[in-house]
């Protein structure tokens, strides 16, 4: 080789931050799952004079779990989506001090890149988890009491 000359081998992108993300994302996962199921479940034992009704008129035994798992997708939706907008805004601002590249101008110029597939992914997924774990947890048919009124 000549004088001067340099050779590097580059193996790739690494990505440094992916176990500490994961510790992070589940019990993240965890706990808004945990506060879907409880909200669904709060709002399914008030409902439950009306599930009598329903069944006393007819209603298929199925129309219980439907409606739970609606709730479910409901509260899990609307959490994950109010969840993404409200994290959106420190999230932003933190950023920008932080990824200041340089001055042009007397103007900063920063660096903002929105992760797109994770975030949907998880506002996707934790909802749809929610339903489906409603749904194998919620009984079709009550057991069959007296209504006072």
């Amino acid at each position: 080789m000549s004088p001067g000359v340099a050779v590097s081998v580059e193996r790739g992108w690494a990505d440094d931050l992916a176990t500490p993300r994961a510790v992070l994302a589940g019990p993240g996962a965890a706990l808004v799952l945990i506060a879907t199921f409880t909200a669904t479940g709060l709002a399914l034992a008030d409902a439950r004079p009306d599930f009598a009704t329903l069944a006393a008129v007819g209603a298929a035994p199925r129309t219980r779990r439907r409606m739970a798992m609606g709730s479910a997708a409901v509260v899990g939706g609307s959490g994950a989506v109010l969840g993404l907008l409200v994290g959106l805004a420190p999230g932003i601002a933190v950023s920008l001090p932080l990824t200041t590249d340089g001055y042009v101008n007397g103007v900063a110029e920063h660096v903002l890149d929105l992760p797109g597939a994770l975030p949907g992914a998880a506002a996707l997924a934790v909802p749809l988890l929610a339903m489906a774990v409603t749904g194998l947890a919620v009984r079709s048919r009550l057991p069959m009491e007296r209504r006072r009124g």
